[in-house]
């Protein structure tokens, strides 16, 4: 039972939320990211847990003790998790200022064919319009 609603939560909520801070990123940028998150961070994660956990174990602790210790860790991602926040919308204020005012769409002025008839675009690193 645990398992189905860490996944449901998982799949709900902690992707959605993960991929939402990459629509900062312009396409090479995001997907070298995403690689590198998918393979070293994720995995290497899940390996580290495991070494922890059972580090842990033989040193004597029990769940209660582990939790314990678990709480400052959980703690600790979580405020990553609001920083990675904040610099996300940063980001986006940032990608937002650096827009040129024809290329926003909607903005009273601007010709449909000037605001990309509305799509969605941003500037990339190297200044290039980034379509999504």
């Amino acid at each position: 039972m645990f398992q189905v609603i860490r996944r449901a939560g998982e799949y709900a909520i902690a992707r959605p939320a993960r991929e939402i801070l990459f629509t900062v990123l312009n396409r090479e940028e995001k997907y070298k990211s995403k690689n590198f998150i998918d393979t070293v961070v994720f995995r290497g994660g899940d390996a580290a847990s495991g070494w922890l956990f059972e580090g842990l174990r033989v040193l004597g602790l029990g769940f209660a003790g582990i939790a314990f210790v678990g709480v400052p860790i959980a703690l600790l991602w979580a405020g990553t998790g609001w920083m990675l926040g904040r610099s996300q919308d940063e980001m986006r204020a940032r990608n937002a200022a650096i827009r040129r005012p024809d290329e926003i769409p909607g903005q009273s002025g601007a010709t449909p064919d000037a605001a990309g008839a509305g799509s969605d675009r941003d500037i990339g690193s190297d200044g290039s319009p980034v379509v999504r």
